[in-house]
């Protein structure tokens, strides 16, 4: 069973997608470690930004099905596909866990969810802990604002644990 994320991604990737071929840009490459070999057996990868660790899931098409029935999701607006689509999850590793609301994690999490969705043509971020469902082009915009100074708005915000 994998863990629950903070992000879901949801993409059009094949169920047997690999992790390990996540085509990441330049800028990503520059700044994750990844380690294959920790979960080779399982649909899961660790990697590491700015020395922080991150435990990537994939969830299949019927395991996003299963989350998305599971939880009191916000009706998302007309323009947001999931059905059908599998979803690469972005969990803290246990050593960050207690400090989720730091601004520097929610800094990567915010990041590896978007080096994910522009590497695979997502359609939809999930926020699971705030059981929030927006467009991928709604979650980057945000996520660029955020990075220019800006504050995230609060139906992202939400997403995150507080102290």
């Amino acid at each position: 069973m994998n863990p629950e994320p903070a992000l879901l991604i949801v993409a059009p990737v094949a169920d047997g997608f690999d992790l390990a071929h996540i085509p990441w840009s330049r800028t990503a490459r520059e700044r994750i470690s990844v380690n294959n070999d920790k979960f080779s057996e399982l649909d899961m990868l660790e990697v590491i930004v700015d020395g922080m660790p991150f435990l990537l899931s994939h969830f299949a098409t019927e395991e996003t099905g299963q989350i998305f029935a599971r939880k009191n999701f916000k009706k998302p607006s007309a323009d947001v596909r999931i059905s059908h689509q599998s979803a690469i999850g972005v969990t803290p590793r246990d050593i960050l866990t207690s400090g989720q609301h730091l601004p520097e994690i929610i800094h990567r999490i915010l990041l590896l969810g978007k080096w994910i969705g522009d590497s695979l043509a997502a359609t939809a971020v999930i926020l699971v802990p705030s059981s929030e469902l927006v467009s991928f082009e709604y979650f980057d915009e945000a996520v660029k604002e955020y990075f220019e100074g800006r504050p995230l708005p609060s139906s992202l915000l939400a997403a995150f644990p507080e102290a």
